[in-house]
C-alpha cells in the first residue's frame, strides 16, 4: 500500500493528526487564498442553475423542491465531512504550510453546503425577487362574496390575481440586447418595399392605429381563454375552471417569437366569478393600465440612454366562445345573430358562401344595437368595457383563430369528417360514426397527408375529392407566413366555392365555423398572416398553467399560487437571445465519407477549408429542422414558373457553426391537383451547395412515392 494511503473508515480514530491540523490552522495568518471568493461565487452560480432547472419543471411542487434541496445538502455535507477528515490526515506531515492547510479547509467548507443562503423556500423566493423580470402579483377584489365553509356566513372579497403588464414589459425589454434586437427587426420590416405583409406592424389595421403618432409604438396581442386545473372527470371539475389573460409582443423576431415563456400572464381568475360579476370589474384594471401604456408609455434605460416606448392593443385573440363572451356578444352559436363580425341572421348564415359588406358590424350600428338592448335582435348583450380604450373598438378586433375554426372546426365536417401526427387509434367505430378524436395538430397533419394516403384509390374528377382539394387550398393560404393581395382574392374565391360545395354535396347547412371562413379574406388583408393570430402557442401556455396547478393540492388561492409560479419562471429563464440559432446532430468528421462515391461527386462544389468541415444528420435553424433526405425549395423554374426542389444529401458544418446543404436539384414536372402535390422528375438532377439564407422559402417538403411517381407536398402556399 502507498505510504500516503488512508483508510477512511478508521479516520475518526486517528485524532492526533487531526488535532495537529487544527493547531496549524489556528496558527495560520488571515492570508486566505484570493481564489476562495471566486470559488464561492462559482459554486453559488452553479447552485442557482441547479435550482432554476428544478423550478423550470412546473410539475414539481415547490415543497418537493425543498425536499430535494435538503436531501442533496445532507448528501454533499456528509460526503465532504468524510473526505475532509481524510484530506486532513493525508496532508498532515507533508510540509504543507499552515496557510495552505487553512485554505484547503475553507474550500471544503464552501463545498459542504452549496445551497448556503438558498436553503429555504423563503430565501429562494427572496433571491428570485431580485431579478429584473420579477413582478409581484397583486390580489384585486372584483366583488363581494361569502365564506360558506365557516360556521356562519362571513362576507369576503372575491379576488383575482393581477400581474401588471407594464412592469413585465419593462423587465423584458431591458434584458441585455433585447430592445435593440426588436427595434432592428421592426426597422427591417418597415423598410420592405414589396406588397407582401409578414407581420402585424405592416398591416393596414396597425398603420391606422398609429397614423400621425410620433415616437416608438409597439403593438400588443392579448389572449383570453378558460382552462380547467382540476381533473375534468373528477368531483371538483365544475369548480376548477380558471380564466386567463395573456400578453404577447407580435413584433418579436422569429427566433424568440414562439417561446412560451415570452408570453406573459396578466390575469388569472375563476371563470365563475367573471360570469357572476360581469366583464367590467374583471377587466377594468387591465384596461386602465393599457390606457396608461398608450398615452404615457414606459421609460426604458438601455445602455445609459432613456427611451419612451408606447404600447397599443393590436388584437385580442381567442376562440369564438372566449372572445364573444369577453366582448359581451352572445355566447350561444345557435342565437339569431352569433357572428361578432357581421349581423347576419342564423337562417341566412346556414347558406351564405360569401361575406355581405352591408351586414358588417361597425361603431355606428353597434351603438344602435346597444340602445336596442335586445340580444335576440342584435347579438349584443351590452356595451363592452373594452370600447373605453382609445383607438380600439370590439367591431374592429379583426382576429380569427384558424386552430379552432379549421383544425377543430370545419375539418370535422364534410369529406374530412375526421379529426402533429394523426392518431393510430382510428377504429371501425370512428369510421362508422364519421368522427375521429384528434387534437388540432393531429388533425392538421391528417388533412395535409390525406391525399397521399388514399388519393391513389380515388377516381379523378370525384366531386367529394375536389371538395377536399379546396380545403387543402384554404390551408395553404391561411398557413402562409406572408400575405399578398393575390392570396386574399384567391382565398375569397376558394372559400365561396368550398362553402357552396359543402351544402350541395352533403345536403347539410353551413355551421357557424364555416361562416367564419367567409370573413378570412378581408381580415387577412387587414391584419396580415392568420397563422400569427391563432391560439396554438397560447394553448401551450394554458397547458403550463394546468401542469403547475396539478402539481399542488392546495386550492385555497390557486390563482395566486399560479401567479407566483409564473413569476419564478420569468425570473429564472435565460435571456432568450442566449438561445442558439442553430442546433446540430452529433457531428462526424468528413474523413468518414472519404470512400463514399456519392459524396465525392459533391467535392467540386464544397467551399474552401474542406479539412475543417464536419457532417451532420440534421440541423435546426430558426425553428425549421433540415434532415437528410428531406426536400427544400432552392430556385424557380422558367423565370417564376414552377419551383425547383433539392434533396438534402449531406449537411456539412465548420468550427464556426457555419453550415451548408449539399443537395441534388431535381426538375419539377407539374403540380398535380388530384394529389395536391408537385410531381418530381428524378432522372434529371444537378448538384448544388446552398446556404439556408439562399433558399426561396425555409419550409421543408414531405415526399411520397405513389404509382411510380415522386410527389412533394407543401406546408403552405408556394
Amino acid at each position: 500500500m502507498n505510504d500516503h494511503s488512508i483508510d477512511i473508515s478508521n479516520a475518526s480514530t486517528s485524532s492526533q493528526g487531526a488535532d495537529q491540523f487544527i493547531e496549524l490552522e489556528s496558527s495560520a495568518t488571515n492570508n486566505s487564498s484570493p481564489a476562495i471568493p471566486n470559488v464561492t461565487e462559482s459554486l453559488k452560480g452553479a447552485s442557482n442553475q441547479f435550482l432554476n432547472k428544478l423550478y423550470s419543471y412546473k410539475g414539481i411542487p415547490r415543497n418537493f423542491v425543498q425536499t430535494i434541496v435538503s436531501e442533496v445538502t445532507e448528501l454533499i455535507g456528509n460526503s465532504v465531512s468524510s473526505v475532509k477528515k481524510a484530506i486532513q490526515l493525508e496532508l498532515h506531515g507533508t510540509g504543507v504550510s499552515p496557510v495552505t492547510l487553512s485554505n484547503v479547509n475553507k474550500y471544503l467548507d464552501v463545498l459542504q453546503n452549496p445551497f448556503r443562503g438558498l436553503d429555504s423556500d423563503y430565501l429562494r423566493l427572496k433571491n428570485f425577487k431580485q431579478a429584473p423580470t420579477w413582478v409581484d402579483p397583486e390580489d384585486l377584489v372584483i366583488g363581494d362574496g361569502e365564506d360558506l365553509t365557516a360556521c356562519k356566513v362571513i362576507p369576503i372579497g372575491v379576488k383575482m390575481s393581477y400581474i401588471p403588464i407594464a412592469k413585465s414589459l419593462k423587465g423584458f425589454l431591458e434584458l441585455p440586447g433585447m430592445f435593440a434586437y426588436i427595434m432592428n427587426y421592426m426597422n427591417e420590416l418597415n423598410s420592405q418595399i414589396d406588397n407582401s405583409v409578414s407581420n402585424f406592424i405592416q398591416s393596414k389595421l396597425w398603420k391606422s392605429k398609429i397614423k400621425d403618432l410620433l415616437g416608438i409604438h409597439i403593438p400588443l396581442f392579448y389572449f383570453y381563454d378558460d382552462f380547467c386545473v382540476n381533473n375534468s372527470l373528477g368531483p371538483h371539475s365544475d369548480t376548477g375552471k380558471l380564466g386567463g389573460v395573456y400578453c404577447s409582443i407580435p413584433v418579436l423576431p422569429p427566433k424568440i417569437r414562439s417561446l412560451v415563456d415570452n408570453i406573459f400572464v396578466i390575469l388569472l381568475f375563476k371563470s365563475s366569478d367573471r360570469e357572476m360579476f360581469s366583464n367590467t370589474p374583471v377587466f377594468c384594471k387591465l384596461i386602465e393600465e393599457l390606457k396608461e401604456l398608450e398615452v404615457n408609455g414606459i421609460v426604458l434605460n438601455i445602455d445609459g440612454l432613456v427611451h419612451v416606448v408606447h404600447f397599443h392593443l393590436g388584437l385580442i385573440i381567442g376562440d369564438n366562445l372566449g372572445v364573444n363572451s369577453m366582448f359581451d356578444f352572445v355566447s350561444s352559436f345557435t342565437a339569431n345573430h352569433c357572428c361578432r363580425f357581421c349581423k347576419i341572421h342564423r337562417d341566412a348564415l346556414h347558406f351564405a358562401s360569401t361575406e355581405d359588406p352591408m351586414l358588417l358590424r361597425n361603431e355606428d350600428n353597434y351603438s344602435a344595437d346597444v340602445i336596442t338592448n335586445d340580444p335576440s335582435l342584435t347579438g349584443v348583450i351590452e356595451n363592452s368595457v373594452w370600447n373605453s380604450l382609445p383607438n380600439f373598438h370590439v367591431t374592429q378586433n379583426l382576429s380569427v383563430d384558424i386552430m379552432h375554426d379549421l383544425f377543430q372546426g370545419s375539418h370535422n365536417y364534410g369529406c374530412a369528417k375526421g379529426e402533429n401526427r394523426p392518431s393510430s387509434n382510428i377504429r371501425d367505430e370512428n369510421l362508422k360514426e364519421g368522427h375521429f378524436k384528434m387534437s388540432a395538430s393531429e388533425m392538421l397533419s391528417f388533412v395535409m397527408n390525406f391525399s397521399m394516403m388514399v388519393g391513389h384509390l380515388v377516381p379523378k374528377g370525384d366531386p367529394v375529392w375536389y371538395f377536399y382539394t379546396l380545403l387543402r387550398q384554404i390551408l395553404d393560404i391561411v398557413l402562409c407566413p406572408y400575405v399578398t393581395p393575390f392570396l386574399c382574392d384567391l382565398l375569397d374565391s376558394v372559400v365561396a366555392e368550398h362553402n357552396h360545395l359543402y351544402y350541395f354535396l352533403f345536403k347539410d347547412t353551413l355551421k357557424p365555423k364555416h361562416h367564419n371562413l367567409v370573413h378570412f379574406s378581408r381580415i387577412m388583408s387587414m391584419v396580415g398572416p392568420l397563422v400569427h393570430t391563432w391560439c396554438m402557442r397560447f394553448e401551450s401556455k394554458n397547458r403550463a398553467q394546468t401542469v403547475a396547478a396539478q402539481a399542488t393540492r392546495s386550492r385555497k388561492n390557486v390563482t395566486k399560487t399560479l401567479s407566483i409560479r409564473e413569476q419564478i419562471t420569468q425570473a429564472t429563464k435565460k435571456n432568450p437571445l442566449s438561445i442558439c440559432d442553430v442546433e446540430f446532430s452529433p457531428l462526424k468528421h468528413l474523413d468518414v465519407l472519404g470512400t463514399d462515391s456519392e459524396f465525392l461527386k459533391f467535392v467540386p462544389y464544397l467551399p474552401d477549408g474542406l479539412t475543417k468541415w464536419m457532417c451532420a444528420s440534421y440541423v435546426r435553424c430558426k425553428g425549421t429542422e433540415y434532415k437528410l433526405n428531406s426536400y427544400v425549395y432552392i430556385d424557380m423554374k422558367d423565370n417564376g414558373g414552377l419551383p425547383l426542389f433539392g434533396k438534402i444529401c449531406y449537411i456539412i458544418v465548420n468550427e464556426h457553426e457555419d453550415f451548408r446543404l449539399l443537395v441534388s436539384s431535381f426538375d419539377t414536372k407539374y403540380f398535380c391537383h388530384h394529389f395536391h402535390a408537385f410531381v418530381i422528375d428524378q432522372s434529371r438532377y444537378d448538384l448544388k451547395c446552398v446556404k439556408v439564407e439562399e433558399l426561396i422559402q425555409p419550409q421543408v417538403f414531405n415526399d411520397t412515392f405513389s404509382e411510380g411517381s415522386l410527389y412533394l407536398t407543401a406546408k403552405h402556399f408556394v
